[in-house]
């Protein structure tokens, strides 16, 4: 099987390079890749010389899309994308999405900025046209608003405001490094203390990609963290999905197998007291 799984993975990295093409552009390059936006068209990104390495840089495609769309960048629509893109070490520079390489580091940035592009491209979803997927900005007023209460939350922020009631000091974890050199989001890093080792706590949807996603972060984080670390899965069942963790699904089996602790959100509690030691 490890051979067979192998031969897949070859033919996909052949696939790839095959569906990867570049053109010189200006004093750099153009490079068009397979990955797909919300137009099915294919993502390109912009790579000129800097230095001893490289920019790299969407030439502000992604956010001017979003604008043209009647994207409203409000102050919890602008939370978010700092979110992301902190998520994946990547800047906002004007209105383009950029980060910096070496020769060493360059395939971790080209694909940490090609999935930065991807996820913000995908805020399309909270555009103005649907104002009732966020909340409004503190002492915003509109009057056709629901009451706040009723207004749904993205899942991190219900993480990071449960953590905050319950006391539980927690430091936003930067990008981490995995074994395969790919860099992964854990956004909650509580540190260890004289009980507790470290905590790397990752908010997840019930969706099979986040879980499969989520399955390989913890595999590839695990591998470069001290050997003591705790890795927690809080898995968001907020529609019906209880009956997911009672069934050993596959996406909740791996999850077990490579986390400490797999929590759907409706238990927090049990690990409240861990948590907060």
């Amino acid at each position: 099987m490890s051979a067979e799984m192998t031969a897949l993975l070859a033919r996909y990295w052949g696939w790839l390079q095959g569906e990867t093409a570049w053109q010189p552009c200006g004093d750099g390059y153009e490079i068009t890749t397979p990955h797909l936006d919300r137009h099915n068209d294919y993502t390109q990104l912009y790579i000129r010389p800097e230095g001893d390495g490289f920019r790299l840089s969407d030439a502000g495609y992604i956010l001017a899309d979003l604008e043209l769309s009647g994207f409203r960048w409000d102050p919890p629509r602008r939370e978010i994308l700092a979110q992301i893109l902190r998520g994946f070490g990547v800047e906002r520079v004007d209105n383009r999405l950029e980060t910096t390489a070496g020769w060493d580091d360059f395939p971790v940035e080209l694909h940490s900025l090609l999935q930065a592009m991807l996820a913000v491209n995908d805020l399309f979803f909270l555009a103005q046209a649907s104002p009732d997927r966020l909340p409004a900005a503190k002492g915003e007023f509109r009057a056709d608003a629901p009451p706040a209460a009723a207004l749904p939350r993205p899942f991190r922020q219900e993480v990071a405001g449960w953590l905050d009631s319950c006391g539980i000091l927690y430091k936003p974890a930067a990008p981490l490094p995995g074994k395969s050199g790919s860099r992964h989001s854990f956004p909650f890093k509580i540190p260890a203390s004289a009980t507790q080792p470290e905590r790397l706590l990752r908010p997840v949807s019930p969706s099979a990609n986040s879980m499969a996603w989520a399955v390989f972060s913890g595999i590839d984080t695990r591998a470069t963290r001290p050997p003591h670390s705790r890795l927690y899965a809080l898995v968001a069942d907020h529609n019906g999905y209880q009956a997911n963790y009672r069934n050993d699904s596959d996406g909740i089996r791996e999850l077990r197998e490579n986390y400490d602790a797999v929590v759907p959100w409706s238990e927090r509690e049990s690990v409240q007291a861990e948590l907060a030691a």
